[in-house]
């Protein structure tokens, strides 16, 4: 149900412009909301880009041919190699069940909880990996366009690339229908409350329990950190630059003086 409210937001939200909805049909928002490929597991898919991949004048053939079929059981077996690589795994490392056992966390020493962390992160980038490649992949057999896989974790050193890159249907839905529409101004304070009214749809969507509250309101405080980092970043490199040059004019000065 998460997916299908996703997804009727998105209609709703790109059917106001009377402009777009005159070319589209009661089917065709049928057919977005009950897309098969997408239906149970996603990836989300906005309703526009849903309806410019089934216009007769951007789909490059109605049927299944050899061009389609070889990349999608490449990709069928790249994906079965992965499913079954992270089910032997969780013979070693039980990321679901520790939840269930925090004592076992409490023994651990620094690295080794670091390393655990660390496996579960993998481990939760290895099952969207799975579970969207295999849905993109049947999206891209009926010539449909769904968002890119999600980004290894281990090359995202920002934590703004980790919500960007991780689950791009997601990230373009928070952009398009929350943030851009809430940023009244360019200014810090404009993004500030844009970005938290994404996270308070995120706590929202996934179900207004403690939990999932502490787990945005982190995320939020690290996106935060991140953007004012960035500016105190930039505010302290002008200051050196400014330190520097006043020390090399000094010098310069005693310099003539002594000459």
């Amino acid at each position: 149900m998460c997916w299908i409210h996703l997804r009727s937001i998105s209609l709703n939200m790109d059917s106001i412009d009377d402009k777009f909805s005159a070319s589209n049909n009661f089917l065709q928002k049928l057919a977005y909301c009950l897309y098969l490929p997408t239906l149970f597991l996603g990836p989300l898919i906005l309703y526009r880009e849903f309806q410019e991949s089934i216009n007769p004048v951007n789909r490059s053939g109605r049927y299944w041919n050899y061009q389609k079929l070889k990349p999608f059981i490449s990709n069928l077996i790249r994906y079965t190699f992965w499913l079954y690589f992270t089910e032997f795994l969780l013979h070693f490392i039980y990321v679901n069940a520790i939840q269930y056992h925090p004592q076992v966390v409490q023994n651990l020493n620094p690295w080794a909880l670091y390393g655990l962390g660390y496996c579960m992160g993998q481990f939760f980038l290895n099952k969207y990996v799975v579970i969207y490649g295999t849905c993109t992949s049947l999206c891209n057999l009926d010539d449909v366009k769904a968002p890119p896989q999600p980004k290894c974790i281990a090359r995202i050193h920002l934590y703004s690339d980790m919500w960007k890159h991780f689950d791009r249907g997601l990230y373009n839905f928070l952009i398009r229908y929350i943030y851009i529409p809430a940023q009244r101004s360019d200014g810090c304070c404009g993004k500030l409350f844009a970005s938290f009214l994404c996270f308070a749809f995120i706590f929202i969507w996934h179900g207004i329990q403690i939990n999932i509250f502490i787990w945005a309101l982190l995320n939020f405080i690290g996106i935060v950190f991140e953007k004012s980092f960035k500016v105190l970043s930039f505010l302290l490199f002008f200051l050196y630059c400014c330190c520097q040059v006043s020390v090399d004019v000094k010098s310069w000065e005693e310099r003539r003086k002594i000459m």
